[in-house]
C-alpha cells in the first residue's frame, strides 16, 4: 500500500535588518517548528527540530527521542528526497525510500522545501497489516 504524501520543510529566513522584522512568510513556520499532519487528521506539532547540513544533504530530524519523524533531502542537481522515516507518528510507522517504490519530489518556494510523496508502513490499528497515510509535515530549520 502507498502513502500520499506532503512534507514541507521551512529554511530559516535571513537574518533581518531593521527593527519590526516581519514574521515567517506565507507557508512557513517560526524557526525551530515543525507539525505533521497525518490522513489529513489530527496534527501533531513540536518545538524539538534539528537540520544538518552535510555538503549537499540536509538531515531533518523532528520530535524528541525518539523521533517522530526525520528525512533526507539531497540538493545535488534538483532537489530530491532521498528517505522519510516516520515513527510512531500519529499512530502510523513507515518510510519512503528513493529507488524502492512509492515516489517523493522536492520543490523549493523561497526557503521552505515542499516534499510530496508515497510512502508504505503500519498503523496502531492493525498493527500487523501494511496501511497507507497520507501525511503533512512542516519544518523551519
Amino acid at each position: 500500500m502507498l502513502v500520499a504524501a506532503v512534507f514541507v520543510v521551512a529554511g530559516i529566513n535571513g537574518c533581518s535588518s531593521g527593527v519590526g522584522a516581519a514574521g515567517p512568510g506565507p507557508g512557513q513556520l517560526a524557526p525551530g517548528t515543525a507539525q505533521l499532519t497525518l490522513d489529513g487528521g489530527n496534527t501533531v506539532k513540536s518545538e524539538a527540530v534539528q537540520c544538518l547540513p552535510n555538503e549537499h544533504l540536509m538531515l531533518i530530524t523532528i520530535g524528541e527521542e525518539p523521533p517522530i519523524a526525520v528525512a533526507m533531502v539531497s540538493n545535488t542537481e534538483d532537489l530530491a528526497v532521498k528517505w522519510v522515516r516516520f515513527h510512531d507518528a500519529g499512530g502510523f510507522s513507515g518510510s519512503y525510500n528513493d529507488g524502492l517504490g512509492g515516489k517523493a519530489n522536492a520543490t523549493l518556494a523561497g526557503s521552505t522545501y515542499q516534499i510530496t510523496g508515497v510512502a508504505e508502513g503500519f498503523g496502531e490499528q492493525e498493527a500487523a497489516r501494511p496501511t497507507t497515510q497520507a501525511f503533512a509535515v512542516e519544518v523551519a530549520c
